[in-house]
């Protein structure tokens, strides 16, 4: 009996010990791992603020063939999440949703591990020439349990070659995706388009007159969005509807997360997801339309056609960018 109490002893005084030791720990921790890849931004960036172009790359999409996923609606940047179920132990239950999506410089993730406190993982973007820097962070917060502390001292070997793996498989990817067609001398990418609801105005315009009514337009579709209390999902696009000389069928839209409704000359539009041929166009968008007849051509070739009106995102915002040739337009061709 004697030894059984000092072999109890003994452990309560280790037990002790730890927790003491535990107390004097970081309540945090943090994991940082690199990778340099020879593409332009977007590429890492779009696999990444795609959430169903993870399985490409994340380093955990493979270990249990029978995980169950769940995405939301919307799969892609801000507030878009899934959800992933699974009996093996390494992979357990959770969430990641996206916090934030700055184009080709941050997406900043939150991930959620059933039973555990929610981890801050951000993906940052440090473009050089034709080669862009991609670095992910992982921080989590250890809480006030001395014994959960313990953790931050052995993350780097439980987490850290997992982020070796999933960075090394993202160049892998980025690097073969940025050997793309060209579409009129433009990277060009088949990929999933999202869709979106949206509002728009629609009017037929002489070709100098649209710069200022599309301004006027977005205008009032930004304050519809604000004034219905509902969120602006991406940036302004145009559809294009048709054109017969210098007369185009125009629609200018802001796509919205949540139900909205028409008011006026407001209507309310829905875009369904499928396939795209995205052209990422970079000049003066008077000169947009020398992409459309080499990208019909493409889709042909791959035996798909255009289906709806094209749509031209706006990316770069022309007051904070004089040089036209460095505005980016992305000209969506949905196709099937």
């Amino acid at each position: 009996m004697k030894i059984l109490k000092r072999l109890l002893f003994i452990v309560i005084g280790l037990v002790l010990l730890l927790a003491i030791i535990g107390l004097f720990l970081p309540k945090t921790s943090r994991l940082e791992r690199s990778i340099t890849i020879k593409s332009k931004a977007e590429v890492p960036f779009e696999l990444i603020n795609n959430l169903k172009e993870w399985e490409k790359w994340s380093p955990w999409h493979g270990m249990d063939s029978a995980t169950v996923w769940v995405f939301s609606d919307n799969y892609i940047g801000k507030d878009a999440y899934y959800t992933w179920s699974s009996e093996n132990k390494n992979v357990g239950k959770g969430k990641l949703t996206i916090t934030d999506s700055k184009p080709y410089e941050l997406i900043a993730t939150t991930m959620l591990f059933d039973g555990m406190d929610a981890a801050k993982a951000d993906f940052i973007f440090e473009t050089s020439g034709d080669e862009v820097k991609v670095k992910w962070t992982l921080e989590s917060e250890l809480g006030s349990n001395p014994f959960f502390r313990y953790f931050g001292l052995v993350m780097e070997n439980m987490v850290g070659p997992d982020y070796e793996k999933g960075l090394a498989k993202l160049k892998e990817v980025s690097e073969l995706k940025a050997q793309g067609p060209k579409i009129a001398g433009f990277d060009a990418e088949l990929k999933d388009f999202a869709g979106t609801n949206y509002f728009g105005i629609r009017e037929k315009l002489k070709g100098e007159e649209i710069g200022a009514k599309l301004g006027e337009y977005y205008g009032l579709l930004m304050a519809e969005i604000k004034a219905q209390g509902l969120q602006m999902n991406g940036a302004p696009f145009t559809i294009n509807y048709s054109a017969n000389g210098n007369t185009f069928d125009i629609e200018a839209a802001i796509g919205f997360t949540g139900q909205g409704k028409e008011n006026g000359i407001v209507k309310t539009g829905k875009l369904d997801a499928g396939k795209a041929l995205t052209v990422k166009y970079y000049g003066d968008y008077m000169n947009t339309g020398k992409v459309y007849l080499p990208a019909f051509e493409y889709l042909s070739s791959q035996g798909m056609k255009a289906t709806g009106a094209p749509l031209e995102y706006y990316i770069t915002d022309p007051m904070m960018e004089k040089d036209t040739t460095k505005w980016l337009t992305e000209i969506v061709f949905r196709a099937q």
